[in-house]
């Protein structure tokens, strides 16, 4: 009987893990872009606190799944001129990542790590306040690599964290890298 219900067990579990492929998620997303000639931290480097990422992935297989989503970005950064005080430069990304994961093998049911790389597609809309109001619009490509886990708190529900670096393939700026993470909720279906 004891043996029978094992087995049962097991296999529920296993058809559980089967039928939740689908994921979406949605987190925090923090990112700092930085210039890769400079040693000290420059004006020009920014930190963007205000993001947030909402995402879909599709498990592939045991070691691989597909992620892609959507992600914005916020950042005002203060030009500090003597003769304009108040001048600053306003920037919104919106992005679009093609992300594959490689799951490494499993040796806890609650703690699953995997390696990532992406490519994202970001457009970039700038603006200056003064000294004389300008916009810009710029379409950006960024190559993406890191690591992540999977927190399971149950078998629909887990905490994803995500930490990485990557370089700006097509920029307009030249010599940029960044450092970004992500830290949110996952829902399997």
């Amino acid at each position: 009987m004891l043996t029978i219900s094992i087995s049962q067990l097991t296999l529920v579990s296993q058809e559980t893990e089967k039928a939740n492929k689908w994921s979406v998620s949605l987190g925090y997303y923090p990112f700092y872009d930085f210039n890769l000639s400079n040693q000290v931290a420059s004006a020009n480097d920014a930190f963007y606190w205000h993001s947030v990422s909402g995402r879909i992935s599709y498990k592939l297989s045991d070691k691989f799944s597909i992620l892609s989503g959507l992600s914005t970005r916020k950042n005002k950064i203060d030009l500090q001129y003597d003769l304009f005080p108040n001048a600053y430069v306003t920037e919104v990304f919106l992005e679009l990542p093609f992300q594959l994961n490689y799951h490494f093998p499993k040796h806890s049911d609650y703690f699953l790590p995997y390696f990532k790389m992406a490519i994202i597609n970001s457009y970039l809309k700038s603006s200056v306040n003064e000294p004389i109001s300008d916009k810009h619009s710029y379409y950006n490509i960024l190559s993406d690599m890191g690591l992540g886990t999977d927190f399971k708190l149950n078998n629909k529900l887990s905490v994803i964290s995500e930490i990485s670096i990557g370089y700006f393939l097509k920029y307009q700026y030249s010599n940029r890298a960044y450092l970004n993470g992500f830290f949110g909720l996952q829902y399997k279906f």
